[in-house]
């Protein structure tokens, strides 16, 4: 039986990288032939309203998840349970995220970089975790800076409003830890990968850390070479 599901799921993974890097190299070079005139506001706005329908939908179905985590523990009460809990923890982020941008910010970016990493491969560590899933978010500090903390400064709390007092702008501080986080991050998602695939004697585990090679070097790419928005859009939608 599992043999039958490996031969069936295997191929419509391998399908599904194949079709995000595909969609990762169509993006890059569609910006370095387009990018700058008005062809790029429409691929910026086509990401936007991309996000829109495809993000609000998955986050509203987070209660699928609670259903099948709290089912066995508390049965039928489950939405007791989950949905205070759910709010609560969305309290207490938007409280974060304006009393305390830096740091609610900043531990936002590594939850979500966490989640995604775990979601692309439930058996790695946390730190790897972290790191592969959190590309999109370290490479864009890194490789576009000044984007990013124009991003932010549409989403920070004025800090009029923040215990944090500072001259430095809080968006430009996030985007600096960002950095230094992404300095030591960006390497370890690239080279986890890179023993096994080049070096590795089982050639299933070659080939499964290759495809995870290349999935990493193509949200390299395209974070680096696209806006945020387009490769966020891009790995969120296509690839997460």
């Amino acid at each position: 039986m599992f043999a039958g599901f490996s031969l069936r799921v295997m191929p419509a993974m391998r399908r599904h990288s194949v079709a995000y890097v595909i969609v990762c190299a169509l993006a890059v070079a569609g910006w370095w032939a387009f990018g700058g005139n008005a062809t790029s506001s429409a691929i910026v706005l086509s990401a936007a309203i991309s996000i829109a329908a495809v993000g609000v939908p998955h986050g509203g179905l987070d209660h699928w998840l609670g259903r099948r985590l709290l089912m066995g523990w508390c049965g039928s009460a489950w939405p007791l349970v989950f949905f205070p809990s759910y709010l609560m923890v969305g309290m207490a982020v938007a409280l974060g995220w304006v009393l305390l941008p830096l740091i609610g910010i900043f531990c936002f970016f590594l939850l979500s970089a966490w989640h995604f990493g775990r979601e692309e491969d439930k058996g790695q560590s946390m730190i790897t975790a972290i790191a592969s899933g959190g590309l999109v978010i370290w490479v864009a500090a890194l490789a576009r800076p000044a984007e990013m903390v124009e991003i932010l400064n549409a989403l920070v709390v004025s800090p009029h409003f923040s215990f944090w007092r500072s001259n430095v702008s809080t968006a430009v501080m996030i985007v600096d830890a960002t950095r230094v986080m992404g300095l030591i991050l960006v390497p370890m998602a690239v080279f986890a990968a890179f023993p096994v695939t080049f070096f590795g004697v089982d050639g299933v585990a070659r080939r499964r850390e290759g495809n995870r090679l290349l999935l990493r070097l193509a949200t390299i790419a395209v974070t680096c070479w696209t806006p945020i928005l387009v490769s966020f859009t891009i790995y969120f939608c296509v690839w997460h």
